[in-house]
């Protein structure tokens, strides 16, 4: 499966927004395996202008994580990086106590690193494990931070905000390069494992569903329980109200239903 890590470095890139209000226990994304769990999600809270974002990972007995705070009603970028590599030809950027961390960047900046250096030799996940956004299950939180009283992370409902530009590679993305990309789009390579520019549909076309991976790899999916007004929008050069992604060209986001009238503007 192309999702495969085993003791492989990895990133995963997004942009959340949050909304201004009170929430429950939501999973931003998680993929589960028979004997490993990647995870992001949001704790509950009722401060409406901060949230703390949670990176997990467990396999076996192992378990780690990281934490930052993010803001709320703003797109914010974030970097989930896991150097999980043990050999001489790991990544030289990253210094020796941050091997085998979870580190957490916040809009291009390092904003967390897990305490403990782990290896997890078996993060594999096969063709019938699911990679989740905006949903997932209880995942057991060993050894967690004593302050929540709990052992494990139960969603209490769907992933409530905005998601844009997921990316998940099989390489711990380093500091320049994750700010080189950070507003604009990239062009994938052998380790990139899946890419939603989240751009295919901006109204109602009967197929609202679609999401496009760009990655090469055909992990194409598509979308349940969304709030279908609004939808997606797609927006770039001159047209590009959203200034996390200001440097999104237009050649690099071709309008694949023509049908739709909204998105025929750019095609002329």
């Amino acid at each position: 499966t192309p999702l495969d890590l085993v003791n492989s470095p990895f990133s995963i890139e997004f942009y959340v927004k949050l909304p201004a209000q009170v929430n429950s226990k939501q999973t931003v994304c998680q993929i589960s395996g028979s004997n490993s769990v990647i995870s992001a999600f949001v704790r509950n809270s009722t401060d409406v202008s901060r949230k703390r974002l949670e990176f997990h990972i467990l396999s076996s007995s192992f378990h780690t994580f990281v934490s930052a705070s993010i803001p709320t009603d703003k797109f914010t970028h974030v970097s989930l990086v896991y150097d999980g590599s043990d050999n001489e030809d790991r990544e030289k950027e990253f210094v020796d106590e941050d091997r085998q961390k979870l580190l957490i960047y916040v809009d291009g900046d390092l904003a967390g690193k897990s305490k403990e250096s782990i290896t997890f030799n078996s993060l594999d996940f096969d063709s019938s494990d699911i990679l989740y956004i905006g949903t997932g299950s209880k995942m057991p939180t060993p050894n967690f931070d004593p302050a929540f009283m709990t052992d494990s992370f139960l969603p209490l409902q769907t992933f409530s905000g905005s998601i844009d530009e997921f990316r998940f590679f099989k390489k711990a993305r380093k500091f320049k390069e994750i700010n080189r990309t950070i507003r604009e789009n990239i062009f994938p390579d052998i380790n990139t494992l899946l890419y939603f520019k989240f751009n295919e549909i901006s109204s109602n076309t009967g197929i609202e569903d679609v999401v496009i991976d760009s990655s090469g790899n055909g992990l194409h999916s598509k979308i349940t329980n969304y709030n279908l007004s609004p939808m997606r929008v797609v927006q770039t050069g001159s047209n590009n109200n959203f200034k996390h992604m200001q440097y999104e060209q237009k050649e690099l986001n071709p309008v694949l239903f023509v049908r739709d009238e909204k998105n025929k503007q750019f095609l002329e």
